[in-house]
């Protein structure tokens, strides 16, 4: 989707990477804060494995022969949409830790 330019493929492959940083906080920090610590790694294993199932067998199985239909270029839709729609998710997160909701509040914290 661009041209040959080793600039911007250098630009687009950084800010692709991008989102792999936000693995730790959706595949364990989210899910620990959560739920009750005693719970934490059964949360942390919930989320793991229903990423790799869902994104490492029911994704290629479901968009494959979406790019087969309609082109590759329908993939990069997908991801997009997928992305858009992980951000509005997590816009509805409610905040969990002591310190910011003590701020919030306007009182302090230790």
């Amino acid at each position: 989707m661009l041209p040959g330019d080793p600039v911007l493929m250098i630009a687009a492959i950084f800010i692709g990477w991008l989102p792999l940083g936000m693995a730790p906080l959706f595949c364990s920090i989210v899910p620990t804060e959560s739920v009750d610590p005693a719970m934490a790694t059964s949360a942390v294993g919930l989320a793991m494995g229903t990423a790799e199932l869902l994104g490492g067998v029911l994704a290629p199985a479901v968009v494959g022969p979406i790019a087969d239909a309609r082109g590759l270029d329908s993939v990069f839709w997908i991801c997009l949409g997928l992305a858009v729609t992980t951000v509005l998710s997590a816009a509805m997160l409610s905040e969990t830790a002591p310190r910011v909701l003590a701020r919030r509040e306007g009182t302090s914290h230790a």
